[in-house]
């Protein structure tokens, strides 16, 4: 039987600080793959309740987290 992980909830509590470092508007411009303000604009629509966009965010993190362990194991 499966579970619920509750990555909506942590995006904005407990991971909120690794958030905020992988997706800030620096480094989403300095890795040059996605739009800085889009990101913003996902990470501000969400933090206010109004859309559930975890799985956007999300993915968009683990492809940053996993862009730097490529780029530092060069």
């Amino acid at each position: 039987m499966g579970f619920h992980v509750p990555l909506a909830r942590w995006l904005n509590s407990d991971l909120k600080e690794m958030v905020n470092e992988y997706l800030s508007p620096e480094r989403i411009k300095k890795d040059g793959f996605f739009n800085p303000d889009f990101v913003k604009s996902l990470r501000k629509t969400h933090e206010s309740g109004k859309r559930n966009l975890y799985d956007q965010i999300y993915s968009i993190l683990v492809f940053t987290m996993w862009f730097e362990k490529m780029r530092n194991e060069k």
